[in-house]
């Protein structure tokens, strides 16, 4: 007996049991678990140097630190980048960038909001000392600050030769470097410049190494022994001798620090201020865990007055032509021509059609209206269109929305777009680092990618920022991919309080790394979408209980869940699927345990079993012909695909 099937149709036998649960988020602020130790690079040069040392201990004793004179450094932030959309956590706009120096800056100054108060009076010193953004390069001319790199080689692990190159003269300019990764560790210093792994770049880290950047070592260098602080352990009288770092609080916590060495009272001298009661000093005290030359990224807030006079020490007695140019902090707020790609749309975009059109979002971050400028398209390098756009206006820090016309092709699997503006009002732009922005565009293959979508309202906790992510599940009975194709794709759209870079989520699927972030637009006015690949073998793992989780975790605090009438993502999955040549007569038969999709171009005889959390495909332009003894098991699922052919006999 054999049943014949012979209709446009898809069967679906299963038995399938879907499992959801939920996971609390971990809402603590990680530490810094890793940065590059000072004492690896200039501390021990300095410290050897005993010239410097004996300067240093006259300059304390004697009191000559001249306080009440700030000193701004000019500073200079360079990203290395490796086409990371503007706003990424890779590529970070100006805009970021600057809050981060600020901040840093406002730390500094223990100004910051939230700022502690503290028993030691020692404890929670305004250094006096400020971060600025240079505005004026070394040539004379007008700089936002950021300097951008696109160096897809040198953003991992850049080599000290490197970043040496890309640097501004460090004797005028506080040098910041960005990139991906750093040899495993979030931050180093080197006494020239300080560079960060871009995803741990944060106004505390700043503190730190900037705090390595001018002499000061860790607060647990060394051990307990504190017979002379100015030559024991960090040769800073005022922090307590501390003999291992803080990170993970060991037993304590930011309000308990513990008390880990017994010895601070053991300096009978003035230099130390924690001698004994008896002797006129404030007895011994507990560790710092919220000084920032600790590795207690959460607890960060303060420095001491010997830290401080250390850090200005070392500016008066060998830096002082790096204060002395605070006046390149002075130039004007912005050029007069700068004009820039802030933001790439691809709400058209899909991943089975190699033909796409972008729309841009063109900024105006000059002081003049412009009225001409010139756009280029780039895939992979190649210039494929370049487009003069006349007769707009785009007033001082206004933008302009512009969709390309005549679209551009994908002629491989992922394609670099890169799309950037040149020659304003037919001028040279006046600040070439903030022209171009940048989006990974893939064409999956497949004749059509069948779509599964799903939406979800912002978390209602989202501007508590990271941690209250909001979660998208994708139900469906997800198809298994042809064999010939590697990857899918998946789309984010936002609508709601989405107007900047500051206020996007980063994505993930399941328990995977992040992919990248969503994108921005106007505020209540639409949806922006930004779409990823992910590559099959993880698609494989998730499909099995018909579920998958897509999580959007805020950036930091700035969105408002409800702010406007809609406030909601939606996730769509896309998986390629390739349509069968019709009737070209090939026949084939099949038995026994079936382990992967079978797909035939005309008729299928299915003789055997389907097995226990199997998905099988049977694909045939004309008849699949299922056998007595074929069957499928609980919990399995058989999929017959049949086109509109005659039957061949």
């Amino acid at each position: 007996m054999s049943i014949r099937i012979r209709l446009k149709l898809i069967i679906i036998l299963s038995l399938c049991t879907v499992i959801l649960s939920s996971q609390q988020e971990d809402e603590r602020i990680p530490l810094i678990s890793n940065c590059g130790l000072q004492s690896d690079f200039v501390y021990p040069q300095q410290i050897q140097d005993q010239g410097y040392e004996k300067r240093y201990q006259k300059n304390i004793q004697g009191k000559s630190q001249k306080n009440n004179i700030v000193y701004r450094l000019p500073t200079v932030v360079h990203i290395v980048h490796d086409g990371s959309a503007l706003g990424t956590e890779v590529n970070p706009t100006d805009a970021q960038i600057f809050a981060q120096i600020q901040s840093a800056s406002d730390r500094f100054r223990h100004q910051q909001p939230g700022a502690g108060s503290y028993d030691n009076i020692l404890y929670g010193a305004d250094t006096e000392i400020e971060l600025c953004m240079a505005k004026i390069d070394p040539d004379g001319n007008f700089t936002s600050g950021v300097i951008r790199y696109y160096d897809p080689i040198n953003t991992v692990d850049p080599t000290q030769s490197y970043m040496s190159s890309i640097i501004w003269d460090p004797t005028r300019y506080n040098n910041i470097i960005l990139a991906k990764s750093i040899n495993g560790n979030c931050g180093t210093a080197n006494g020239t410049y300080t560079w960060y792994l871009a995803s741990c770049f944060n106004p505390g880290l700043i503190c730190h190494e900037i705090g390595h950047h001018l002499s000061l070592a860790h607060t647990f260098s060394g051990s307990c022994n504190n017979s002379d602080c100015t030559t024991d352990g960090d040769r800073v009288c005022d922090t307590p001798p501390k003999p291992s770092s803080g990170y993970n609080f060991n037993i304590n916590s930011c309000a308990d620090p513990g008390n880990s060495c017994t010895s601070d009272e053991d300096d009978l001298s003035n230099n130390n201020p924690y001698r004994p009661i008896s002797s006129g000093g404030i007895g011994d005290q507990p560790d710092m865990y919220a000084n920032y030359m600790d590795y207690t990224g959460s607890c960060w807030d303060s420095f001491t007055k010997g830290q401080k006079d250390r850090m200005r020490f070392n500016l008066t007695d060998s830096r002082s032509t790096l204060y002395e140019n605070a006046s390149a902090c002075d130039g004007p707020s912005m050029a007069s021509l700068d004009v820039g790609i802030s933001n790439i749309d691809l709400s058209n975009y899909d991943f089975c059609n190699p033909n796409f059109n972008p729309t841009i979002t063109i900024s105006n971050y000059g002081s003049s209206t412009i009225n001409k400028v010139t756009v280029i398209f780039e895939l992979n390098g190649i210039t494929s269109q370049t487009v003069t756009l006349e007769g707009i206006t785009i007033s001082s820090e206004g933008t302009y929305e512009y969709t390309l016309a005549n679209s551009l092709e994908l002629s491989s699997e992922d394609s670099l777009l890169t799309i950037r503006t040149t020659l304003p009002n037919d001028s040279p732009d006046m600040n070439i680092f903030n022209d171009e922005n940048y989006a990974i565009v893939s064409f999956l293959g497949g004749d059509l990618c069948e779509e599964i979508s799903q939406c979800a309202d912002f978390n209602t906790s989202t501007s508590s920022g990271p941690g209250n992510t909001t979660l998208i599940a994708i139900m469906g009975n997800f198809p298994q991919l042809n064999e010939d194709l590697t990857s899918i794709g998946l789309c984010v759209s936002v609508e709601g309080d989405v107007s900047n870079s500051f206020e996007t989520f980063n994505v993930s699927i399941e328990e995977e790394p992040i992919l990248g972030q969503t994108a921005y637009g106007a505020d209540c006015n639409g949806t922006f979408q930004a779409c990823f690949k992910v590559h099959a073998s993880a698609y494989s793992n998730w499909v099995n209980d018909e579920v998958i989780i897509v999580k959007l975790d805020p950036i930091n605090s700035s969105i408002n869940p409800s702010l406007c009438l809609t406030n909601r993502a939606c996730a769509t999955i896309y998986i390629p699927k390739i349509q069968l040549d019709p009737c070209d007569g090939i026949v084939l038969n099949l038995s026994g345990d079936y382990n992967n999709n079978n797909i035939a171009k005309n008729h299928i005889e299915a003789n055997g079993t389907i097995t226990n959390g199997q998905h099988i495909i049977f694909q045939a332009n004309d008849s699949i012909l299922l056998k007595q003894n074929f069957s499928v098991e609980a919990n399995a699922i058989f999929e017959a695909l049949l086109a509109d052919c005659e039957i061949q006999e």
